[in-house]
């Protein structure tokens, strides 16, 4: 199930990149209002959230849930799991940082998460 999701979030970020592509290249042509940079900014936004998510996937499929999907109160070390995102706040969504408050030291990724 993990490698299914894999793939159609791969699949879904492959496209989105390029959809960014062509609107690039269209918009060197013609130029765009700040008001489609903007939506410009919120395509790349979606691109790099998905890769965040596949990533995740993926690093919980390596780390072996990939037949426990489902199973309840699977734990998981929460550094092994954000392993390689680039997404600041899908890490911190995932290891239950509270964005509100002002992150100081070097990121303590220590402990765990609960799967499922």
């Amino acid at each position: 199930m993990v490698d299914v999701l894999c793939a159609l979030l791969s699949d879904a970020h492959d496209k989105l990149q390029d959809a960014q592509a062509i609107i690039s290249h269209c918009s060197a042509c013609t130029g765009l209002s700040n008001s489609d940079f903007e939506r410009l900014q919120n395509l790349d936004s979606a691109t790099q959230l998905v890769d965040a998510v596949k990533t995740v996937l993926v690093n919980s499929s390596d780390n072996g849930i990939k037949e426990c999907f489902g199973s309840a109160g699977l734990m998981m070390n929460v550094k092994d799991l954000v392993k390689d995102v680039k997404l600041h706040s899908v890490v911190e969504a995932i290891s239950g940082k509270d964005k509100s408050k002002k992150q100081t030291g070097n990121g303590d990724l220590s402990g765990s998460v609960e799967m499922f």
